[in-house]
């Protein structure tokens, strides 16, 4: 009996410190609230004037490498393709055409072997329809085998197998989901990502670098040129047949086709020769597309003899060059220059800084938002934010592809956007970036006015050729907290009885278009021993409509005491006692943080715990006699009852010993925006309200 009667004394003991530690102040806050190679190519001539770089070369496609080598495949020795090296005389210049594809022979024999040793069965007899060529980064060469109805590609110097033709798309390749019928224009991305141009099959596909997974993105009447510009983000693809010159977005396979080439099927073939003065009246005949650094499009008209440039952003068209001879495959060398099969003639053609160099950095954007914001990354939107709040931070990832070392970065809004409205939250990037490097930029939408707003992050370096920028957009809305026509700012209650508040939700016409809700917080300046209640709480919102709701407090009497606030959007005043009138007993609700409600551990507890632990301890000292078996187990089983009443907080009507007092408040209730999945918008707005509560 004395055993047991020691082990219950232990254990109260020890519960009854437990239950204080854990109900204090300090022990409560910490629970659960912690928390190269040189360019073959010399420049010659003035800027923006042809200057011809080879002779009797029938070139009908073009590729330039990472250091300005310069591939070619020829009618006049098909089933090959040839590294052109040229040094500039007067008055023309050398050259030399080295075979590093194929063996000139039809046919598809030769994975797995030297490239140079391989059969290929390419089109190359069509002024504005050819089998195109690319050159990754890393020197990998890919090749449309159009008739063969396959991709192939030729590993770099730098790769494990130097030189060795592979099939890595199509007919002979590994299966896949999307077959190639006669793929024929190729371009690269810097991700390395190859986008193919199916002639045969009217489709626009995707080998995307890292799954080696083929993607159909889009359907156009017989493709045959294809260009992307360095982020992937537009890929524009023409259709000789058709004259159609349309831009694709990848991410969201929208088409747009550019002003001034729409379809025109009934216009006369594409052929080789001279412009005639009936040919400058004829629709475009797009037989070869080319992006520079900047985004801009160049078109080689064959049909009228001349190049074409679109803007990138107003899509406006203006004339580069003419008086050409069906030009036809185009491609920008790292610095701006445009090299030209001009067909017709049979030369190659350089045109000096015709587009913006190539950018060695680059901005990617990361995903859209989630629905129902919009999906769009160009230009990339934010959610909308009301005025004065901030979104969740994009991230923002900046590639710096240089080979040749660090890169001094800066970055800055472009100076004609309003200062604010996108704030760089924060960043990895340091002042310098080394080569073949990222860092991140956390991007956050904070609108200061509503309405659609925009921007353009501009990212330069220490080689004044290199920009980064990426398009910035989102709309500012905003919305309000009034009292209903009519409610009065003050409303009075004698003690123990209840008063609501009707209130509204104010939004703009924006407001709520995408889900957003308000959510609420009671006063944190309630009276003692009186207990608030939003509702409802959140508030669904209707964009460009009031959503009402009320907020309810109860007070205390002698004889009545406020009912316990029910869990969600609710709170509860100080409570007081009587031996201390006015004064805030232990355990007070912390401001805005709603449903505590009473204190966890009053002082009548505490008490109650010690006439317990009182009479367990005298039960023990008459420990010898039997019959003190029964009132101890009867000590112990009060004892546990009121200390877990104690510990738990309880539900129900809160233990007030005294009214509310009689008074005057002026309180503040806050409303908090949210987004559709229920994530604060960091936008409060406020209501004033004042209880004046009587004696009863």
């Amino acid at each position: 009996m004395h055993r047991r009667l020691v082990i219950c004394a232990a254990a109260v003991t020890l519960f009854v410190v437990w239950v204080i530690a854990r109900n204090s102040p300090a022990t409560a806050a910490a629970a659960g609230e912690a928390a190269p190679a040189p360019n073959l190519l010399a420049p010659g001539g003035a800027s923006g004037q042809p200057v011809v770089i080879a002779e009797g070369v029938a070139a009908r496609a073009l590729a330039l490498d990472a250091h300005g080598a310069l591939y070619l495949t020829s009618a006049a020795a098909p089933n090959r393709v040839f590294l052109l090296s040229a040094a500039h005389a007067t008055p023309a210049p050398a050259y030399a055409l080295a075979p590093v594809v194929g063996n000139g022979q039809a046919g598809s024999l030769g994975d797995g072997g030297a490239a140079v040793s391989a059969q290929l069965d390419l089109m190359a007899d069509a002024p504005a329809q050819r089998s195109d060529i690319a050159v990754a980064l890393d020197g990998t060469i890919f090749l449309a085998d159009t008739r063969n109805s396959t991709v192939r590609s030729v590993a770099g110097a730098s790769s494990t197998e130097p030189g060795i033709i592979r099939s890595v798309a199509g007919r002979w390749a590994a299966r896949q989901n999307v077959a190639l019928t006669g793929p024929a224009g190729l371009a690269l991305d810097r991700a390395g990502n190859l986008y193919i141009a199916d002639l045969a099959a009217g489709a626009v596909d995707v080998l995307h670098a890292g799954t080696g997974q083929l993607e159909t993105l889009a359907h156009i009447a017989a493709p045959a040129s294809i260009a992307v510009t360095a982020d992937g983000r537009k890929l524009f693809v023409a259709s000789a047949q058709t004259g159609a010159v349309v831009a694709l977005d990848p991410a969201t396979r929208a088409l747009q086709t550019l002003p001034g080439f729409s379809p025109a099927p009934n216009a006369l073939p594409c052929a080789l020769g001279a412009a005639t003065a009936e040919a400058a009246n004829q629709p475009v005949c797009p037989a070869g597309l080319a992006v520079d650094g900047r985004g801009n499009l160049f078109i080689a008209d064959a049909r009228a003899g001349r190049i074409l440039r679109v803007d990138a952003k107003t899509l406006g068209t203006s004339i580069l060059a003419a008086s050409l001879s069906a030009p036809g495959a185009m491609a920008f060398d790292a610095a701006g220059n445009l090299y030209v099969a001009d067909q017709g003639t049979s030369r190659i053609l350089e045109i000096l800084r015709a587009g913006i160099a190539a950018t060695s950095i680059s901005l990617s954007a990361p995903a859209a938002f989630p629905a129902p914001c919009p999906q769009v990354t160009s230009p990339y939107t934010f959610c909308n934010e009301p005025q004065g709040g901030n979104t969740a931070t994009a991230a923002f990832t900046l590639t710096n592809s240089s080979a040749t070392g660090a890169t001094a970065v800066t970055l800055a809004f472009n100076p004609s956007t309003t200062p604010g409205n996108f704030t760089i939250a924060s960043t990895t990037c340091t002042a310098t970036l080394p080569a073949n490097s990222s860092c991140t930029i956390n991007i956050e939408f904070t609108p200061q006015s509503v309405g659609p707003l925009s921007a353009t992050l501009n990212v330069t370096d220490s080689n004044p050729a290199d920009l980064a920028s990426v398009n910035l957009a989102g709309t500012g809305d905003d919305y309000s907290l009034a009292l209903i026509n009519g409610q009065p700012l003050e409303m009075t209650v004698a003690a123990g009885g209840s008063v609501t508040f009707y209130a509204q939700v104010n939004p703009d016409s924006v407001f709520g278009l995408e889900g957003e809700k308000v959510t609420f917080t009671c006063p944190s300046n309630i009276p003692a021993n009186t207990s608030c209640v939003i509702t409802p709480c959140p508030a669904n919102i209707t964009a460009g409509t009031p959503s009402n709701f009320q907020i309810t407090f109860a007070t205390s009497s002698a004889t009545t005491v406020a009912p316990m606030p029910a869990p969600g959007c609710s709170g509860y005043g100080p409570i007081l006692t009587t031996a201390s009138p006015g004064a805030p007993g232990p355990g007070l609700r912390a401001p805005g943080d709603p449903g505590v409600g009473a204190p966890r551990f009053p002082t009548a507890y505490v008490s109650a715990l010690a006439f317990f632990a009182l009479e367990i301890l005298a039960l023990w000292a008459r420990a010898g006699r039997a019959r003190t078996r029964v009132p101890l187990a009867l000590a112990c089983a009060g004892f546990a009852a009121v200390a877990i009443f104690a510990g738990c907080g309880g539900h129900g009507a809160a233990k007030a010993t005294s009214a509310t007092p009689a008074g005057t408040t002026t309180m503040q209730l806050q409303g908090t925006a949210l987004d559709s999945h229920g994530n604060p918008l960091n936008a409060s707005r406020s209501l004033h309200i004042i209880l004046n509560v009587t004696a009863k």
